[in-house]
């Protein structure tokens, strides 16, 4: 599906140009990224990405420390790759909603000079990467995280010692290259919380089958309607919410969509829905009974 993935990339830059200005870089969801990716984007023209230092420390055999808060250009091409600060991220995301927006900025530069001094004054200057899931932590503090982040802020306008910069802005000339990525997510460092359980690999075979299926009728009227369906499918977040490692009140409903997009590509085509796809892939949690509800 590497395929796909370049049209799923033209697409999403396409529509950013209509409300925003050319991006320079992209993010993959939850740091995904393989050598097969980083190509995908650079053949798109973006400049920059960014994924998690657990990722780098896999693929730089023998870093340093300070190695790990620099960017790096990826194999041949002029892709810079940022490198996220795990630890500060999870803080971010996980604990400072429960302290005080003081307390939190004064442990947050702490651990900024904890990093500063252990780097120490060589090799020029260094990297922190912050990145997180923007949007999950914000609902956990008391006022959606305003105040820690305008205290985060002035203290970083005020500080002689950090300088926020955007990925665009840092120079990119003699950084070192990576010829190879360690494939994985900012999970764990693999792809495990999307095709490391039955449910997971089941939803991936359905789609697969559904698009090598669409694939005959490329002639067919609605073959575009149809693959927009199979390109909905091949959003992350479907097959995040199968398997028993995450779960909401809303699984059943997920499942139902995932497979209300395959069917429709059957329905485009005139053609007979296979019965799998009128059988729940979420068989884990529910009852027979129960999953029957949902069909």
């Amino acid at each position: 599906m590497i395929k796909d993935g370049g049209r799923q990339i033209k697409d999403a830059l396409g529509y950013h140009r209509k409300f925003f200005k050319n991006p320079k870089g992209m993010c993959p969801s939850e740091g995904g990224v393989s050598n097969e990716s980083f190509h995908l984007i650079a053949a798109n023209g973006f400049k920059w990405t960014a994924t998690d230092n657990q990722i780098l420390k896999k693929s730089c055999q023998g870093c340093s420390f300070g190695d790990l808060y620099k960017p790096y250009k990826f194999s041949n091409t002029d892709l810079v790759i940022f490198f996220r600060d795990k630890e500060l991220a999870d803080l971010i995301g996980f604990k400072y909603a429960n302290m005080s927006p003081t307390d939190a900025v004064n442990d947050f530069f702490w651990h900024l000079y904890e990093i500063k001094n252990r780097i120490g004054e060589i090799n020029g200057d260094h990297v922190i990467t912050i990145a997180l899931d923007g949007e999950n932590c914000w609902e956990y503090f008391s006022d959606d995280g305003h105040e820690f982040l305008n205290k985060l802020y002035q203290r970083f306008e005020d500080s002689l010692d950090f300088e926020t910069v955007l990925f665009s802005d840092i120079p990119t000339d003699n950084l070192k290259k990576l010829e190879n990525i360690h494939a994985g997510s900012w999970i764990n460092t693999n792809f495990d919380i999307w095709i490391g359980h039955p449910d997971k690999q089941n939803a991936w075979n359905f789609l697969n089958d559904t698009r090598d299926f669409l694939l005959r009728f490329k002639d067919h009227e609605n073959f575009k309607k149809a693959q927009e369906e199979v390109y909905i499918a091949e959003g992350s977040d479907w097959f995040w919410w199968y398997g028993d490692d995450y779960s909401s009140n809303y699984d059943a409903e997920f499942d139902k969509l995932f497979r209300m997009h395959l069917k429709n590509v059957y329905l485009l085509l005139g053609i007979k829905v296979p019965e799998k796809l009128n059988e729940p892939i979420l068989n884990y949690i529910q009852s027979k009974k129960d999953r029957q509800t949902y069909v």
